[in-house]
């Protein structure tokens, strides 16, 4: 055997012997390798979310509107799909084909769940029509409600009201970086007024509501009785009597419901609430409930506290608004409310 021959056969061992030593480690990472590429084709036909900035559209009345016709994927702890009507809601019925037109905020119009998931679209007696989008407040709601007239003769209206933003959101000008409607106390005609000549399509350069880091103590004191929960009640009540005799002169139905915090279901987060409140020796989970019961009470408006009726399982697990249970319930109160309209129009 020659040299060169005897070189050709030792390359050619060397070679198997890397080849049989590369192998273990071939195979080890080929899982890895695999799944990377399992996960970048998922990634790159899974859905693109959207931000809520992208879904609406500047409004001279109401500040921003949801965009009509749109049909897209959001991330609030989790990704979801949302559809739009013709008019920027949510929901199956138009305003003709419902018996129940619900307005309110990002509860309302279903931060966090599908479509098929949203409250309107679980119930088992009422058609539902929801009116609502993130950051609105009470001024909002009745903003809404009168745009609509012979809409919503023999209707129950119903206002779900969240103790966590909508008292406070109706009596300031800006909300999560919009400018929005705002009710204020005129002292000179001792009367309420609704403000809406400040709004502009351009942002404010500030977000006071995020995460309620910057308003946790004004929230907080709106568990007790002070100057501020005073005044934020003082504009409730004027709203919901703007909003009852609206429902009266078109021949509809007017009810409340409030909904509670997380917070205030959660014993951790209550004690963080707490702690921040100017008096928490006077701090009461109750407080708001019972302000806008008595209000309810003192104007002949139906009304719901509902604090009792969620628990920790009616949330997302990362985020403040509900799950598909806490749906689920709401469209059990919705369903019931309709049921005492029905028997009390029938005695009529």
């Amino acid at each position: 055997m020659t040299i060169a021959t005897i070189r050709v056969v030792l390359s050619f061992i060397v070679s198997i012997i890397g080849i049989m030593a590369i192998i273990p480690a071939v195979l080890i990472m080929f899982p890895f390798w695999f799944l990377t590429v399992i996960s970048n084709a998922i990634e790159k036909f899974k859905p693109k979310a959207v931000e809520w900035k992208d879904r609406i559209e500047y409004d001279p009345a109401l500040g921003r509107h949801a965009k009509p016709n749109v049909s897209s994927y959001m991330d609030t702890d989790g990704l979801y799909r949302l559809t739009s009507g013709s008019d920027g809601w949510r929901g199956n019925y138009k305003i003709g084909d419902s018996d129940v037109v619900v307005i309110g905020d990002s509860f309302v119009f279903g931060i966090g769940v599908d479509d098929k998931d949203h409250f309107a679209n679980q119930t088992k007696r009422a058609r539902v029509k929801p009116m609502g989008a993130p950051g609105y407040g009470l001024t909002h709601y009745l903003q809404i409600l009168k745009s609509l007239s012979s809409e919503i003769k023999d209707k129950l209206v119903v206002w779900f009201v969240y103790t966590g933003n909508d008292f406070r959101e109706s009596i300031r000008p800006t909300s999560y970086g919009y400018w929005f409607p705002f009710v204020s106390y005129d002292a000179s005609t001792q009367s309420w007024k609704i403000k809406t000549d400040h709004i502009d399509p351009k942002k404010v350069p500030f977000n006071f509501e995020k995460s309620y880091r910057n308003s946790i103590q004004e929230l907080a004191d709106l568990f007790s009785h002070n100057y501020l929960s005073d005044y934020a009640f003082g504009a409730f009540e004027y709203l919901a009597r703007e909003a009852n005799d609206h429902c009266v002169k078109n021949g509809a139905t007017f009810a409340i419901v409030i909904l509670p915090i997380r917070w205030q279901i959660d014993g951790d987060y209550t004690f963080k609430l707490k702690r921040h409140a100017s008096n928490p020796d006077a701090f009461s989970l109750t407080y708001p409930e019972e302000r806008t019961g008595e209000v309810c009470q003192h104007l002949g408006i139906p009304w719901k506290p509902t604090l009792k009726e969620f628990s920790r399982e009616d949330f997302l697990p990362n985020d403040l608004h509900w799950s598909r249970q806490g749906h689920e319930k709401a469209a059990k109160i919705i369903d019931g409310l309709y049921e005492t309209h029905l028997g009390d129009t029938s005695k009529k």
